[in-house]
């Protein structure tokens, strides 16, 4: 069973590849930039273990999902 995890920006789509792989797209940065995905989020034992893209790529765990969503969906530094 896919499980989903509801977020609250309209415009951040966390789409479930499998019982435990998300991929997490915003849909705003697709309109102005042509990509709007985001990064990967994998549940790995009691973890979220997330990987984030652009330069350089980035791995980080979370304790949940929310915490992984949110730190994909916060502009990169």
């Amino acid at each position: 069973m896919i499980t989903q995890h509801p977020i609250e920006r309209q415009d951040i789509e966390v789409l479930p590849l499998s019982d435990h792989e998300w991929r997490v797209s915003d849909s705003a940065l697709a309109e102005r930039e042509g990509l709007g995905l985001l990064g990967f989020i994998e549940r790995t034992g009691g973890s979220f273990e997330v990987m984030r893209l652009g330069a350089p790529l980035e791995r980080n765990l979370f304790g949940t999902m929310r915490e992984a969503v949110d730190f994909l969906s916060t502009p990169m530094k």
